[in-house]
């Protein structure tokens, strides 16, 4: 059986197991958070990133400003119509 160091942290032996002792530091680029904006949920691009990209973004011109707008952009990217 080979292992694969990580590159991000000291990896520690347990009972012959390669782990991480109190977790791996890099866990958070998968993992799914909820915007703390919108509510959708969203794979962050940083370790400390609470809002999805869409809330980050002004809305197009088009598209008009405000809560409106906002809302409207993301019940198409639910339904599919992005």
């Amino acid at each position: 059986m080979s292992t694969m160091p990580c590159p991000s942290c000291a990896m520690v032996t347990i009972n012959g197991l390669s782990c991480h002792e109190t977790g791996c530091p890099d866990a958070w680029r998968t993992e799914k958070r909820e915007c703390r904006e919108c509510g959708c949920d969203f794979i962050p691009d940083g370790l400390f990133v609470k809002t999805c990209v869409d809330c980050l973004s002004p809305p197009n011109e088009d598209e008009g400003h405000g809560n409106e707008a906002l809302v409207d952009r993301h019940l198409n990217i639910l339904n599919g119509d992005a």
